[in-house]
């Protein structure tokens, strides 16, 4: 745990605007997250700002296999040490708003969930949105985007016609205090008596 908490400070220090917290995830706000997929699809999970790899140990925890678990990390250091840490995970250095750049290679064309620990609220709101959708084009149907944040409102307002949103409870053993936020689609209404 000393070793993720030096790493975690040392990337703060050199990239403070891309962290968004003062410690690493706690385990319960870790565990909150990972509940929130839907395993039964059966498709791989997104992860998006793995960092020290707390939530990735709580989303493995859930018997996901290493092999459908794809990682998106922009730091260096966080990257190599994610790679070493979780092997048989797919561990993708590259910047998680230009997603389709960075997982588009892949052969998984839907996933089950993506799980954000980005610290969204360090970004302009149009970025937030636009990251949103461009989650939501690689879940499927019953996927759900899951967020986190230490703010009072959610870090995305639900966009119209694509998804609603779910506020979970506050988590007060998290460092600081957190909630979670899960995003699933609008699934749209059936037309009376048309095909």
């Amino acid at each position: 745990m000393a070793g993720n908490q030096f790493r975690f400070l040392a990337s703060m220090l050199k990239q403070p605007g891309s962290i968004g917290a003062v410690a690493p995830t706690g385990k319960q706000l870790a565990r909150a997250m990972a509940n929130c997929i839907p395993v039964d699809l059966g498709l791989p999970v997104l992860e998006l700002g793995p960092g020290t790899g707390a939530i990735t140990k709580a989303i493995l925890a859930r018997s996901i296999p290493a092999a459908d678990l794809v990682l998106v990390e922009y730091d260096l250091a966080f990257h190599a040490y994610l790679r070493n840490e979780f092997p048989g995970t797919n561990v993708l250095r590259g910047d998680a708003f230009d997603l389709g750049d960075v997982i588009s290679h892949l052969p998984a064309r839907q996933y089950s969930a993506v799980v954000s620990a980005l610290p969204l609220l360090n970004f302009p709101v149009a970025q937030r949105r636009k990251l949103l959708r461009d989650c939501f084009s690689w879940l499927a149907p019953q996927g759900i985007f899951i967020q986190f944040s230490y703010g009072c409102r959610p870090p995305v307002a639900p966009i119209a016609g694509l998804c609603q949103l779910k506020t979970g409870r506050w988590i007060f053993a998290n460092l600081p205090p957190a909630r979670v936020y899960q995003y699933t689609r609008i699934t749209p209404a059936p037309k009376d008596g048309l095909e």
